[in-house]
């Protein structure tokens, strides 16, 4: 199973009207100065999530916080 990685803030309206299908999103709501900013915050949710968790959540990571929401069952 996969995760999606996306800066489309679109997706997360589409997945929760149940509009697409998805296994599992995390949404990029920050615009980093360099992409080891993007890195940093990538590896502080991978310390707290694992990928099985992942694959049932859909993640908005922001700078320093993650706000995460469990995608409906189908």
């Amino acid at each position: 199973m996969a995760v999606y990685l996306t800066r489309d803030k679109d997706y997360g309206s589409l997945v929760f009207l149940g509009k697409i299908a998805c296994p599992g999103a995390i949404l990029l709501r920050i615009t980093p100065e360099t992409i080891d900013e993007v890195h940093a915050e990538l590896a502080r949710l991978f310390q707290h999530r694992t990928e099985e968790e992942l694959q049932k959540l859909f993640c908005a990571v922001e700078p320093k916080r993650h706000r995460i929401r469990h995608i409906p069952l189908e």
